[in-house]
């Protein structure tokens, strides 16, 4: 699997009108040198167009680091269908670093919980 700093592929069930083209990454948030900002909530509704999706954090020519934690991909029924996404096994796996990355699961940096994954470019 290819991915940039941070991914994590997805079985999910595909239903719906096709909302982008297979193969195609659909971009749902672009923070282009931020500066230092507080903790932010984001949430999306993304309809599959695949059995599988990877879900990437790209963090690119940031100045700063960024603490990712809470990552959670929900069903329609709310099911949830990641392992790990707050990293509170104190480990990146299932996640995977991509090639460039210097990030790891910190102690200490977290939302919630005693764990995040801490990067910077």
């Amino acid at each position: 699997m290819a991915c940039g700093i941070l991914c994590k592929a997805i079985t999910t069930t595909a239903f719906g009108p096709q909302s982008c083209t297979v193969g195609s990454p659909t971009m749902l948030l672009n923070l282009y040198n931020p500066g230092a900002f507080s903790y932010t909530y984001y949430t999306y509704s993304y309809t599959p167009t695949t059995q599988q999706a990877t879900i990437m954090v790209e963090i690119e020519h940031d100045p700063n680091a960024i603490n990712i934690d809470d990552v959670s991909v929900v069903d329609t029924s709310s099911q949830q269908l990641l392992t790990n996404g707050g990293f509170e096994t104190g480990s990146l796996a299932p996640w995977q670093h991509g090639t460039t990355s210097v990030g790891a699961v910190t102690a200490g940096c977290g939302y919630s919980g005693a764990y995040c994954y801490w990067d910077s470019i």
